[in-house]
C-alpha cells in the first residue's frame, strides 16, 4: 500500500492505495478518489460527482462526522462540505498544477516543489523518482506573479537585523509590541514577536514564519502546492524582496505525460 497524501498527517493513514492501482492514468487524471484503496479516477467532473455520490450513499450520517476522506482534495489539505465545492476547488485552485509526483497524489505548479516533496517524503526512492509533467496545465512565471507576490509582502519590519539593532538602542526600557500592544522590555522584544510568527524567514502566502530555510520550503510545499516555491527574508541588504527557489532539476527526472502515456 502507498500513502496518497504523506504530507497530510491527520488523515494520512486513511488515504492508502494498493501499489498496483497507482498507475500513470491515475496519477495524471485531474479527478481521483482518495478513499481507502478506491483508486477511481476520471478526466471529467461529472463522472467524479457520480462516483462521489456512491460514497455518500454509504454514509448514514453527515459525511463530516465519519470517515469522509473522499471529500478531501487529493492535492492539498482542503476539506469540503459538498461534492460540488470539492470539484470546483480542484478545477480552480489546482488548474495550473502541471507537475505531479510519481509516488503519490502530490501535484504542484512548481517542479521545485515536487522535488522538495520527494526528498521529504520519498527519500528512499529518490534515485528513481520522476516528475510527471502535464504541459496543458503549465503556467509560466510572469510579471503578474511577481506583482501578486509583492502585494503579499505587507510587513511592518522588513529588515529583522535593523529591527534588532533598533531594539538594542532602546536598552532596558519597556515598549509596546506593534502587533498586540503588550508592554515588553526592549531586549526581549525579538523573542516576543516570535509568538506572532514574525521570524527572519517568512512565508509569502500566509503568516507562517521560522528561522530555517528548509522548514519554510517544506511549509510552502505542503501548504501552498498551487503556488510557486518562494519565501521572504527579512533583510534588505543584498537580498531581493522574495526568494524564488530554482534548483537545477535533471531533464531525466521529467516524464511528459502527453508523449509517454
Amino acid at each position: 500500500m502507498v500513502a496518497l497524501q504523506p504530507w497530510n498527517g491527520k488523515d494520512g493513514n486513511k488515504m492508502l492505495l494498493h501499489t498496483s492501482k497507482l498507475t500513470d492514468q491515475f496519477l495524471t487524471a485531474p479527478f481521483k478518489c482518495t478513499a481507502f484503496n478506491c483508486g477511481f479516477y476520471t478526466n471529467t467532473s461529472q463522472t467524479m460527482a457520480s462516483h462521489f455520490q456512491r460514497h455518500q450513499k454509504l454514509t448514514t450520517v453527515h459525511p463530516i462526522t465519519r470517515d469522509s476522506s473522499w471529500l478531501e482534495c487529493c492535492y492539498c489539505n482542503y476539506v469540503s462540505l459538498s461534492v460540488h465545492n470539492l470539484l470546483q476547488h480542484i478545477e480552480t485552485v489546482h488548474k495550473y498544477s502541471a507537475y505531479q509526483c510519481d509516488r503519490c497524489c502530490y501535484r504542484s505548479r512548481d517542479p521545485n516543489s515536487v522535488r522538495v516533496h520527494q526528498l521529504n517524503y520519498h527519500l528512499e526512492y529518490d534515485a528513481d523518482a520522476k516528475i510527471v509533467w502535464i504541459p496543458s496545465r503549465q503556467k509560466e512565471y510572469s510579471s503578474m506573479d511577481r506583482d501578486i507576490i509583492m502585494n503579499h509582502l505587507k510587513i511592518n519590519f522588513n529588515d529583522m537585523e535593523e529591527y534588532q539593532n533598533h531594539m538594542k538602542a532602546h536598552g532596558l526600557i519597556y515598549i509596546a509590541c506593534h502587533v498586540c500592544d503588550l508592554i515588553v522590555a526592549a531586549n526581549k522584544m525579538i523573542d516576543h514577536i516570535s509568538s506572532h510568527n514574525i521570524f527572519m524567514i517568512q512565508c509569502i502566502y500566509c503568516d507562517y514564519g521560522i528561522n530555517d530555510v528548509n522548514t519554510i520550503m517544506k511549509h510552502v510545499v505542503d501548504e501552498h502546492s498551487d503556488e510557486l516555491l518562494c519565501y521572504h527574508v527579512r533583510c534588505s541588504k543584498n537580498v531581493p524582496p522574495f526568494i524564488r527557489v530554482q534548483n537545477r532539476i535533471s531533464p531525466e527526472r521529467f516524464i511528459n505525460c502527453e508523449q509517454n502515456f
